[in-house]
């Protein structure tokens, strides 16, 4: 699949097959058992928001236009990473001991389960607030407007999950991670769909 992949983006050009062959090696690299990235706490961390976030951003932008500038895409790019961010130590927030018998290390883990949400919480602030000035710098008022109201339910109900688990810190289980994955998944759909047609109809 590896070797499909790097085919199929070389007709995408240069830099859209160097951003695949660097996705690819970190994926390896973060759960290969003799690096296992994964097990550094921070390293892991990083490697997740960055090629997740800013790194497939740079792929989807190269593949849909050419000519991209780092000066263009620096900050788009950034906010990607940092919402990343700012939801992926919630998924390890149910499994800290199955991860140490694992011999793995997470954020989440060291930060432990409130200071998860609240560390989260506040990565997802900064995010926001930087896509905010992004859409006010592109003039899309309209779009921002949208976001924010497809995005109401998440906030809910991240603050609903956080204090219940500042009640039992049981709530923070798999279940729930679900119910906010799903929550995120139909809220963020709704949004980018919204600002899609706006940006069309402009």
């Amino acid at each position: 699949m590896d070797i499909i992949a790097l085919i199929l983006s070389y007709w995408l050009g240069w830099m859209v097959l160097t951003g695949i062959g660097a996705y690819i090696l970190a994926s390896r690299l973060y759960s290969y058992r003799g690096v296992r990235l994964k097990r550094y706490p921070v390293t892991g961390y990083l490697t997740v928001i960055i090629c997740q976030g800013a790194l497939v951003y740079f792929i989807v932008s190269n593949s849909v236009s050419t000519g991209i500038s780092w000066k263009e895409a620096w900050l788009p790019a950034m906010i990607t990473s940092l919402l990343i961010g700012g939801t992926y130590p919630l998924t390890q927030v149910y499994q800290h001991q199955q991860d140490r018998a694992d011999g793995v290390t997470t954020l989440s883990y060291k930060l432990g389960v409130r200071g998860t949400f609240v560390f989260c919480g506040t990565v997802l602030f900064v995010a926001l607030l930087l896509l905010t000035l992004y859409f006010i710098k592109e003039d899309q008022l309209e779009a921002l407007m949208a976001y924010m109201i497809a995005m109401l339910p998440v906030g809910f109900y991240f603050t609903r999950w956080f204090l219940q688990v500042q009640k039992n810190s049981g709530n923070a289980n798999f279940r729930n991670l679900m119910k906010m994955n799903y929550v995120a998944s139909v809220c963020s759909s709704i949004a980018f769909i919204s600002i899609l047609i706006i940006n069309r109809a402009g």
